[in-house]
């Protein structure tokens, strides 16, 4: 019989509150902190784990929002234009996968050409595109910091968490 990875996170922390918890000595303070740490990134990736294609796909569908808008508003000379045209190639990419290694290969290849993009429009980007895309890159950052907020709720971190919308809010359409 396969362990389901939800058995084997279950499994790694019991080991870890059962057995290696109570093995370390009680002055190993900093032994002790980080085998805590471990439960608690745990605790977290199981909650994450069953979500993942669908952040990541979400996370995509942002990026290629804010990649549309860019190539809307693109505007200036001939390295503008290239720069445009590799975004417009890159938009093509399909979100409807649970290849969690493939969405991320994707938004890190999309991510890549709206930054050559924006560099390519210091060098001869018109002022209305520059003012577009600041406008377009600071709307996409907002959601996307909401996003990753909401995602790393259950670390506790964030000092608004119990402001924050709930986890499942991420997948609701």
């Amino acid at each position: 019989m396969l362990a389901t990875i939800q058995t084997r996170i279950d499994n790694l922390m019991k080991a870890m509150q059962q057995v290696v918890l109570p093995a370390l000595p009680a002055d190993a303070a900093l032994a002790r902190e980080q085998a805590q740490l471990v439960i608690g990134h745990l605790s977290v990736i199981a909650q994450q784990w069953p979500r993942a294609a669908a952040y990541e796909a979400g996370n995509l569908e942002g990026l290629k929002s804010l990649g549309q808008a860019l190539v809307q508003a693109g505007a200036g000379g001939p390295e503008t234009g290239k720069a445009v045209t590799g975004v417009q190639a890159r938009l093509e990419v399909s979100t409807d996968t649970a290849d969690v290694v493939a969405l991320q290969a994707d938004l890190v290849a999309l991510g890549y050409s709206i930054d050559r993009l924006i560099e390519a429009a210091g060098v001869d980007g018109t002022p209305d595109f520059h003012a577009a895309s600041t406008n377009a890159v600071l709307v996409h950052a907002e959601r996307q910091a909401l996003r990753e907020r909401i995602w790393c709720a259950g670390t506790h971190l964030d000092p608004d968490v119990a402001k924050l919308p709930p986890f499942e809010s991420l997948f609701s359409r």
